[in-house]
């Protein structure tokens, strides 16, 4: 399967699986939002960080994940590489009520826990050794 590496090819991937015009419209906010506090962002690759999180949303798309999980892939990583203008790194409470306003608590609970997860090499043993227990859609 090809994923997405850009705001239409999400969106038309998310109207094949079904997800309808509120479920797109909550992606669009977290996009509109991604698009300014990552503009001048890119990956080693030279590809731009927005296109990462946009492959990311896409994944979550193809496994049919909830639509909160989605906009939260596409601003993931808003807290360590957003631009949202006040030069400090890190969430803030003032980037919080902003992720908040574009997409809703829920979201940003999400990118906040994934925000504090240890990238190590000890954390990301154990993080792969649960991927089996995981699930996208949690009862």
């Amino acid at each position: 399967m090809t994923y997405a590496q850009t705001n239409l090819q999400l969106f038309g991937q998310m109207r094949q699986a079904g997800y309808g015009d509120q479920d797109l419209a909550a992606v669009r906010r977290a996009y509109d939002l991604a698009m300014r506090v990552f503009s001048s962002k890119y990956r080693g690759s030279g590809k731009p960080l927005l296109a990462h999180l946009v492959g990311t949303a896409s994944v979550l798309v193809s496994l049919k994940a909830p639509v909160a999980l989605i906009s939260a892939a596409v601003l993931h990583a808003a807290y360590i590489f957003g631009d949202f203008g006040d030069a400090r790194g890190g969430a803030t409470e003032a980037k919080r009520a902003t992720l908040q306003e574009a997409a809703g608590a829920d979201v940003e609970r999400i990118i906040s826990r994934y925000d504090a997860l240890q990238w190590d090499s000890s954390s990301i043993a154990e993080i792969h050794a649960m991927v089996g227990s995981m699930a996208v859609n949690p009862a």
